[in-house]
């Protein structure tokens, strides 16, 4: 079973100036390229991308193979299915299981990526996720969705728990995926992360957060 990772890579997107500034002085892609390299089961690491500059943004020490596409995959109109399937197209190896990881989550642990791509490769499920978990009461359309305003209001150890899809790891069955064109599809199983290994860079308050964790020592980043 061979497995490839994909970390696509925009040249122009609205979160791109995160991607392209050092935290605690390094890039995000670094910091997603080399827990990719921590996984053992990984057989091949791709960044793809429409620009080779994105090989500034990652440390030459780091093992991976950068994958030219087309530009016209750089409109952020462009859906992550059309990029999974236009990558898919080009790889010139057989690929029975994807890891996509976007450069969003330098807390993301290489267990947790492990974890999520053992799921699949063990036949516990086709396709996996990152997500995180929030014994909250829930809102949706102005309706509570965990518990009922009816009744006494429970305490927060007793309501169905929310997770979150953290929108940063996916793994999935190629077949799966060419089979229905979604990374999440067929028998779908979460892989819980905790709030920190969930924080995703998307804007300056994400970043400067980030950054301030780092600095800190709170959470130690590979």
């Amino acid at each position: 079973m061979r497995v490839a990772a994909l970390i696509p890579f925009w040249e122009s997107y609205e979160t791109n100036q995160f991607r392209i500034k050092k935290i605690a002085g390094r890039f995000l892609m670094s910091y997603a390229v080399e827990k990719l390299n921590s996984v053992n089961l990984i057989n091949d690491i791709y960044v793809y991308s429409s620009s080779k500059r994105v090989s500034n943004y990652i440390e030459p020490n780091l093992k991976y193979t950068y994958l030219n596409r087309s530009k016209s995959l750089d409109n952020d109109k462009a859906s992550i299915e059309s990029i999974i399937s236009s990558f898919l197209k080009e790889v010139e190896v057989e690929v029975d299981v994807v890891v996509l990881l976007h450069p969003t989550s330098p807390f993301l642990k290489v267990d947790s990526i492990t974890k999520a791509l053992n799921l699949v490769i063990n036949g516990e499920c086709d396709s996996s996720f990152s997500a995180v978990k929030y014994s909250k009461f829930a809102w949706l359309n102005s309706k509570p969705i965990n518990y009922d305003l009816n009744n006494d209001v429970p305490s927060l150890k007793s309501i169905n728990p929310i997770y979150f899809e953290q929108s940063s790891l996916y793994v999935f069955k190629t077949l799966q995926f060419l089979k229905n064109n979604h990374r999440l599809s067929g028998d779908i199983k979460l892989t819980e992360i905790n709030r920190l290994e969930g924080l995703e860079i998307r804007n300056k308050v994400d970043f400067e957060l980030a950054e301030l964790i780092i600095n800190s020592g709170m959470s130690e980043v590979i």
